[in-house]
């Protein structure tokens, strides 16, 4: 009786280091991200095609981006702001398409800064993302006579919002999933 007890406790042990050594050996930890955010943004060949009339690129300074975060320029600081890029692409009917990418120094900067960022937006409008984003992620809608449809995200040390703006039946809430999707997948 005592053998079979032994021999099972070894099993087991063998079994655990063996999944904790594949685990060790096979765990992609996603170092600070330091590409570009002009790099990481939307592109106008990302734009729908021949809708794009317009586009602008701008870099966004620590004082503009902590008044959009809703938040002080020494928060912004303290969280490892390094630099941001925002793209607009204006088409068709009165409509864009609008990406930020922020890098920070650090993961835990990224994390406060996009926890800030949501509250920006009211957590109680957030939609339900069908798909995870980033590591954090979170989504909004607003129709009037418009719509507007956001999608924030966090992935390492950096936070992305998307955006699209345009007559009900230009965009979706899916359309800027997928847009969404496009800038996460050139954060690495």
């Amino acid at each position: 009786m005592k053998t079979g007890a032994i021999t099972a406790a070894i099993v087991i042990a063998i079994v655990i280091v063996a999944g904790v050594g594949y685990y060790l050996l096979t765990r992609r930890e996603v170092g600070p991200i330091t590409k570009s955010p002009e790099e990481m943004a939307l592109k106008s060949t990302d734009a729908p095609s021949g809708w794009l009339k317009g586009e602008s690129t701008t870099w966004l300074s620590l004082d503009v981006v902590a008044q959009h975060f809703g938040t002080s320029v020494s928060n912004m600081q303290s969280w490892g702001y390094d630099r941001g890029v925002q793209q607009v692409f204006i088409g068709d009917n009165k409509s864009n398409l609008w990406s930020g990418v922020l890098r920070f120094s650090n993961v835990d900067g990224a994390s406060k800064a996009f926890s800030q960022l949501r509250t920006v937006y009211n957590p109680e409008r957030e939609n339900t993302i069908p798909q995870k984003i980033g590591d954090e992620c979170a989504g909004y809608t607003e129709t009037v006579e418009y719509s507007t449809h956001v999608i924030i995200f966090r992935k390492a040390n950096v936070v992305a919002i998307v955006s699209t703006f345009g007559p009900t039946w230009m965009f979706s809430f899916d359309d800027t999933i997928a847009y969404a999707k496009i800038v996460e997948g050139r954060i690495q």
